[in-house]
């Protein structure tokens, strides 16, 4: 072989599709919450009563919160957040979780 061996290449574009044609219409946007709504509803948080009644049930069984993690399945973040009030109030999971430490929901001033 003699001298430098040359490919002869062909550029190519590559466009990212289709383009739109001026008769297809664009899709409506969509509509945003009015913040009124949003204003009008209160968030909730559990209270010290719910957080504290929480501690003492899990406590009261003599499991962490590790414990109650892998026992009934739920994050841990969740039940660190619940016991530190800064998890939005969930009636159905307080009272699933108190109903599997043994506790009667009735007992408890739930909103």
């Amino acid at each position: 072989m003699s001298g430098p061996i040359y490919q002869d290449w062909k550029e190519v574009r590559i466009y990212g599709g289709k383009k739109k044609s001026s008769n297809t219409p664009t899709p409506p946007k969509p509509k945003t919450p009015d913040t009124g709504d949003i204003e009008d509803k209160k968030l909730t948080y559990y209270t010290v009563d719910l957080a504290n009644a929480l501690i003492q049930a899990r406590k009261a069984k003599g499991m962490s919160q590790r414990d109650l993690e892998i026992q009934y399945s739920l994050p841990l973040h969740t039940i660190t957040n619940i016991e530190n009030r800064k998890d939005l109030y969930n009636k159905k999971l307080y009272c699933r979780i108190m109903r599997n430490l043994g506790v009667d929901t009735s007992t408890l001033n739930l909103q």
